[in-house]
């Protein structure tokens, strides 16, 4: 199969594994990644497609959350304001100040999250590379 499945397959599971995470501690987020980038490797039954699928299961959802975090930072999503904006002008001076803060903490957050996407999606591939190599010798 190609790399399209094998990826679709490896979101699936991340999302699901990391709920039944949420849910159960000892499923730790690590043992979630591992699982997915995996069988979304060994889906493609070839180690370069399942590079490919290891890569665009970690990938995608972090790279779709950091634009998450990005247009939420823009006001774009419909952040409302904070409880200081009714206590005159200090509290308005203040209430700017912390919203000001509070955007760029979250679209540096945005940012940090779409690299680090890369980075993981770097780790997924060799991850689902291995995967791939296996199924094809099965």
């Amino acid at each position: 199969m190609g790399a399209g499945i094998g990826a679709l397959v490896g979101i699936i599971l991340f999302i699901v594994l990391g709920y039944i995470g949420g849910i159960v501690p000892a499923l730790s987020p690590v043992i979630v990644f591992v699982i997915s980038t995996f069988v979304a490797g060994m889906v493609t039954k070839k180690a370069k497609s399942g590079a490919l699928a290891g890569f665009l299961t970690v990938f995608i959802p972090m790279f779709i959350f950091g634009i998450l975090l990005i247009l939420a930072a823009m006001g774009v999503l419909g952040a409302s304001g904070g409880v200081l904006t009714e206590i005159g002008i200090i509290g308005t001076m203040i209430a700017g100040i912390a919203a000001a803060l509070v955007t760029v903490v979250i679209a540096v957050a945005g940012i940090a999250m779409i690299i680090m996407g890369v980075i993981g999606g770097i780790i997924g591939a060799i991850i689902g590379a291995i995967g791939g190599f296996i199924a094809s010798k099965m």
